[in-house]
């Protein structure tokens, strides 16, 4: 019996963070996209996501811990 999408996105979503990740680079690295076209906006996409890719593995990025960006974010839309 194959089970509702709905009910495996609700488990995937319950899943820790790290599993969460494994699992959509699985279902990335299973889709096969090679056939679909990918437009002007997709490709600067791709682009701008592989600097950043770089910049991060190179360690020349300048990154801030979870908390603060949470704090961040709270602090700018509280009500």
């Amino acid at each position: 019996m194959i089970r509702p999408l709905a009910d495996i996105a609700k488990d995937a979503i319950n899943l820790p963070q790290h599993q969460r990740l494994t699992l959509a680079k699985i279902l990335l690295d299973v889709s096969d996209l090679s056939n679909e076209p990918i437009d002007e906006v997709d490709a600067s996409w791709e682009q701008e996501i592989s600097e950043r890719i770089k910049t991060i593995d190179s360690g020349s990025a300048k990154g801030k811990p979870w908390e603060a960006v949470l704090k961040d974010i709270n602090l700018r839309f509280a009500q």
